[in-house]
């Protein structure tokens, strides 16, 4: 996990562990890893199962995308486009269906705050009416598959 700068091969030992049947107090003592990124940890890996991920990378990954499409419907949004104006226009644009009414639903989640944002392991802060130049290459390599 970025956030708390672990390694692949922390966190293949935190995962081990847990499947193991370690809860994270017990974990963090025997790794000397600090207990507030133990259970971060844990919280993602029991999100990435219940949400049905193999890994949790792929549920990482979804994560990232879901942002990066908040960016998009926001920026789109700050240049005063209607829910099914921006609905439309990625469906065009990028052969990716979201409906209008999940699109009000984001707006009035996200509207006129701040964004942190990590795309291609870089973490950026953001106001939605500016730095237009961030949405072009996110969007063509969001919806590349």
């Amino acid at each position: 996990m970025k956030k708390y700068n672990l390694s692949q091969e922390q966190l293949q030992t935190l995962f081990d562990l847990f499947d193991s049947g370690m809860k994270p107090k017990e974990v963090a003592q025997k790794t000397g890893i600090e207990y507030k990124a133990v259970v971060s940890v844990k919280k993602h890996q029991y999100l990435a199962k219940k949400k049905g991920f193999k890994s949790l990378t792929e549920y990482r990954e979804d994560l990232a995308r879901s942002k990066s499409i908040n960016v998009i419907i926001n920026i789109l949004y700050e240049k005063e486009a209607s829910a099914e104006e921006i609905a439309q226009g990625i469906r065009e644009k990028y052969g990716f269906s979201i409906k209008s009414s999940t699109i009000e639903r984001k707006i009035k989640q996200f509207q006129f705050t701040d964004h942190w944002v990590t795309f291609n392991g870089q973490t950026k802060k953001y106001k939605l009416d500016k730095e237009h130049w961030f949405v072009n290459s996110m969007m063509q390599e969001l919806f590349e598959e």
